[in-house]
């Protein structure tokens, strides 16, 4: 972790803001993960309301296979 020393000589940590958003060469890497984020979520949510294969409620799970791909 980042610290620092006051005028006392005490240490202190730094804040989440001194550290990331003091640098402008860190908001591209905090874009990235945040796209990178939401395009997750994103995917996993449109499959769980999209995919057959994924059930979430017990009155919906069963033993049968959804998809037989032998003929």
């Amino acid at each position: 972790m980042a610290v620092r020393k006051n005028s006392s000589g005490a240490v202190q940590e730094k804040s989440f803001k001194e550290i990331w958003l003091s640098d402008p060469g860190t908001y591209p890497v905090i874009g990235i993960i945040s796209f990178a984020c939401l395009f997750c979520g994103g995917y996993y949510s449109y499959n769980i309301l999209t995919n057959p294969d994924i059930r979430i409620t017990k009155g919906k799970r069963r033993d049968t296979v959804i998809r037989n791909w032998s003929r």
